[in-house]
């Protein structure tokens, strides 16, 4: 797996690409990546593009820990894109333009259905999908992952931990271990 992490400079073509912040990294996220899959048949690479805002939270998951399981998942790219000031002003169509387009040469990118992203988070799946027909790539949207009822996300994990419900966090993060 090829790793990038922190370099704003990287450069392919022909890939599939999921986006997010990837902090848990919990079975959402897994079928993120799972979706991709079914692209490496067009001869396209998987990538992971983990936008890495800092927001004061103590990560679920280590760097090392997210690349060691993207990689038993096989996943061809990594990339940890530190989230700068500049980045915070990018509408999100330069984003797509400049950074799914020019610089990944996505053919497609799977997002969540409350994926958000760009300036003032005003692009969704709905402006993905109509700029991947301008630009040549196709969108895939995933309705969000349940477990027990109840959405899946870090927000979640989080509180479980907190409140001594370490099982169902083990269970969101699948079968992974917390003290």
């Amino acid at each position: 797996m090829i790793c990038i992490l922190g370099k704003n400079d990287y450069r392919f073509t022909d890939t599939v690409v999921t986006i997010g912040k990837f902090d848990a990294f919990h079975i959402g996220h897994r079928a993120l990546v799972e979706c991709m899959e079914s692209y490496r048949d067009r001869g396209m690479k998987t990538v992971v593009l983990r936008l890495d805002i800092r927001n004061g939270e103590k990560p679920l998951r280590t760097e090392t820990e997210r690349i060691d399981l993207l990689a038993r998942m096989g996943v061809d790219i990594y990339i940890r894109h530190d989230f700068t000031e500049r980045d915070a002003r990018m509408s999100a169509e330069d984003f797509i333009k400049n950074v799914l387009v020019d610089r990944l040469g996505a053919k497609a990118v799977v997002v969540g259905e409350d994926f958000r992203f760009g300036f003032e988070r005003r692009g969704n799946a709905g402006l993905l999908t109509r700029e991947g027909a301008k630009y040549g790539f196709e969108t895939v949207v995933l309705e969000k992952v349940s477990y027990d009822g109840e959405v899946v996300s870090s927000s979640r994990i989080r509180k479980a931990l907190g409140s001594g419900r370490a099982e169902e966090a083990s269970a969101m993060m699948e079968g992974e271990e917390f003290q």
